[in-house]
């Protein structure tokens, strides 16, 4: 904005599934969107960021800071992305990888919306760890440890291979790349 004051951002926030409808019907210059998704053959997928999340709750849950078993941890009230989300459905396999059978109690449109339900003791989650991170610090939320690996995430930067893209959403869409 500094440079270009007078372009015009918006800004959406959809399902993934939504976001690549949209992407390919012309409605989107580009989009970024986290990991696990399914790549149509007619979008280009560049690595922006790789991030991990962990689970936290907030300091009603400070006795799970040992690690236990993701079965142990189905008696707690569980917050996370709504079903039809890449995100639910990721957690929903991992569960049942680890043969384990958790639902959620909450269900939210977006992780930021995660974070202040967490705090306020509501349940537990898994949220980026750079979001959790100024709460933890704070003393706000609580790491729980649990002893599986939580799957490993990406931001992909999504464009449309047969489109080209407006000057001003190239030159945001370069800026990104390169910060």
């Amino acid at each position: 904005k500094t440079l270009y004051p007078a372009i015009k951002i918006n800004i959406h926030n959809h399902t993934t599934h939504e976001t690549l409808k949209q992407l390919s019907s012309g409605k989107l210059d580009f989009a970024l969107i986290t990991t696990p998704f399914e790549t149509p053959k007619s979008v280009r997928c560049e690595k922006m960021l790789d991030f991990h999340e962990i689970l936290v709750g907030g300091t009603k849950y400070k006795d799970l800071r040992h690690a236990m078993s993701l079965s142990d941890m189905k008696n707690y009230p569980w917050i996370g992305l709504a079903r039809g989300t890449a995100t639910y459905e990721l957690y929903n396999d991992f569960f049942l990888r680890h043969n384990t059978d958790i639902s959620l109690d909450m269900e939210v449109a977006t992780s930021a919306l995660m974070l202040p339900l967490i705090e306020n003791n509501l349940g537990i989650g898994f949220v980026p760890k750079q979001l959790a991170l100024p709460f933890l610090q704070e003393g706000k939320l609580v790491q729980v440890q649990i002893d599986c690996e939580i799957p490993r995430r990406q931001i992909q930067l999504v464009s449309d291979k047969g489109r080209g893209k407006s000057l001003a959403a190239d030159t945001f869409y370069k800026y990104l790349k390169n910060h």
